[in-house]
């Protein structure tokens, strides 16, 4: 059952959030579990947290050290162990290792593919895209139910994200660009929801 949110942080996650659940419909388990990709501080999973309560984060993604020091603090008592925390999201053997999630988040850097960014080329987007395929990696071994991937509205990385989510059997995916008044750049969000 989805708790309706009155607090909404970060809006247009919370927005993606209910359109994920009703493309589940009831296939939202009581108490789902968790995963991040590239997680920074990670400010979706408060959202996750209030519109499913009871999820427990089972595994994240982050190469900053400090900021996977973070992970581990704030979100150990949601269930976040430090062994479970890892460096690099392309790791094979960190996926095998990594608990199985409902929800897989992957919010890549947007730096390659902002326009904002007069030094992004095309080598470098590329390079991103190949590790975007390498990060589903956790998603081919573990096929959560959700795998939300996260960034900048530009058609380079809409063809990348849409290129990456092909490799994954089973799922339907759906663009979602939810608007927000809160955000200088407009986001899309790659939802593949995995078929029965």
């Amino acid at each position: 059952m989805v708790r309706k949110n009155r607090r909404v942080f970060p809006p247009q996650m919370t927005a993606t959030l209910r359109r994920a659940a009703s493309l589940l419909g009831e296939r939202v388990p009581h108490a789902p579990r968790y995963a991040c990709a590239c997680a920074g501080f990670d400010a979706a999973f408060p959202a996750v947290r209030t519109m499913f309560p009871g999820t427990r984060y089972v595994a994240a993604w982050e190469r900053d050290a400090k900021l996977r020091a973070f992970l581990a603090r704030a979100y150990g008592p949601d269930g976040l162990e430090t062994s479970r925390v890892f460096a690099e999201a392309t790791d094979p053997e960190s996926h095998a290792v990594a608990d199985g999630a409902d929800f897989f988040l992957i919010t890549p850097p947007c730096e390659v593919w902002s326009k904002l960014n007069p030094s992004r080329t095309l080598r470098a987007r590329a390079q991103a895209a190949a590790e975007l395929g390498e990060m589903l990696g956790y998603a081919h071994l573990h096929r959560p139910l959700v795998v939300i991937i996260e960034n900048v509205d530009v058609p380079e990385f809409v063809l990348a994200v849409e290129g990456a989510l092909r490799s994954l059997a089973g799922y339907r995916v759906v663009l979602y660009r939810p608007r927000s008044a809160d955000v200088a750049r407009e986001r899309v969000y790659a939802l593949a929801v995995r078929e029965r």
